[in-house]
């Protein structure tokens, strides 16, 4: 999507400090106004490379010669800074419905990820690039950003860096892409990776993960559930913000119980219940919980094995549903 060559101006940025970027800059927007507003907006620079040189550009006031792309960043960036004046001035250069709006964040996103910058520039670099993907996922809906926030969030992690933001943004996609892309570094070779792949889909951490063979059947596990229970699974809202220990997708025993796909945002039924489903979920609902789970379990189990024989079961006494479950199958 976007030009893998550097720019100058990028170039610049990855060869040496801050500092001399902002410097060449200066001179060379001292000597020609328009060759420095011309190396701004070309179209390969990255998002990193402008966030350095905001000040730059503030002091010159080059924010009328900007390209689209570029206003729409640095207003996310003074909104998060709560630079309000900065930010309605922008907001008047180009309106935040605006089309490029959608256009900007991806290129802050996808060109900016793999960037941590200087460490007292973490703090507000990373709430630019959070904001971006929340607006992303949340106000667009582009699922597509997924894989790269996943590698952000273990990137992060693994330095000790702030994930919270973006691991809500990343469930709150309600995609179910989400929990595959996590259950990848399972298998990784960085316990760190592994630590927190556990705790975002909500499994015990092996004592002995620093074995390859474990960590393969750990994901191989994640997998079998995953598959088993796709038609069921649904996103709890439960992140970091609210709990230390989130459950963020979990499998609907109700849904399960009855064969029932649902919508994983809600888990609301794809197709409306019957009167009979209704029923049966009226008296399923007095189960324990333990209960639940072995006769949700059983009736999957046996609505993919034999149809018949689960409608039949399906009308029985719910407590021999639960004899039955308890003495044939363990929760899948």
């Amino acid at each position: 999507m976007y030009n893998n060559s550097l720019c100058y101006l990028d170039i610049l940025r990855v060869n040496y400090r801050p500092e001399y970027l902002r410097q060449t800059f200066r001179g060379m927007a001292s000597r020609n106004r328009n060759n420095a507003i011309k190396l701004l907006n070309d179209n390969r620079l990255q998002f990193p490379t402008l966030f350095l040189l905001i000040p730059e550009i503030d002091a010159l006031n080059l924010y009328e010669e900007l390209i689209p792309r570029s206003i729409a960043a640095i207003r996310l960036c003074a909104k998060k800074q709560n630079q309000n004046e900065l930010y309605e001035r922008l907001s008047r250069l180009l309106p935040e419905d605006s089309s490029k709006s959608h256009e900007a964040l991806k290129w802050m996103l996808v060109t900016g990820l793999n960037w941590d910058g200087p460490s007292k520039l973490y703090d507000s670099y990373d709430a630019a690039i959070d904001a971006a993907a929340a607006l992303l996922i949340v106000t667009y809906k582009d699922t597509d950003v997924l894989p790269g926030i996943a590698k952000l969030i273990f990137r992060r992690n693994r330095k000790g860096l702030f994930i919270h933001d973006l691991v809500w943004c990343f469930f709150k996609s309600c995609d179910l892409s989400a929990p595959k892309l996590v259950a990848e570094y399972l298998r990784s070779g960085n316990l760190k990776d592994v630590e927190l792949a556990c705790g975002l889909l909500h499994i015990p951490m092996p004592a002995d993960a620093h074995r390859q063979s474990v960590r393969n059947k750990l994901y191989s596990q994640y997998m079998s559930w995953f598959n088993n229970n796709l038609p069921y699974l649904c996103f709890s809202g439960e992140f970091y913000h609210r709990t230390s220990e989130p459950n963020p997708v979990y499998e609907d025993m109700e849904a399960k119980y009855l064969g029932k796909r649902i919508f994983p945002k809600d888990g609301r039924p794809i197709d409306p219940l019957t009167s009979d489903e209704e029923n049966s979920l009226v008296r399923f609902r007095t189960l324990k919980n333990d209960e639940a789970a072995a006769v949700a379990s059983y009736s999957a189990k046996i609505k993919n094995t034999d149809g018949g024989a689960w409608k039949q079961w399906m009308k029985g006494n719910l407590a021999q549903q639960v004899s039955t479950a308890k003495s044939e199958t363990a929760v899948v």
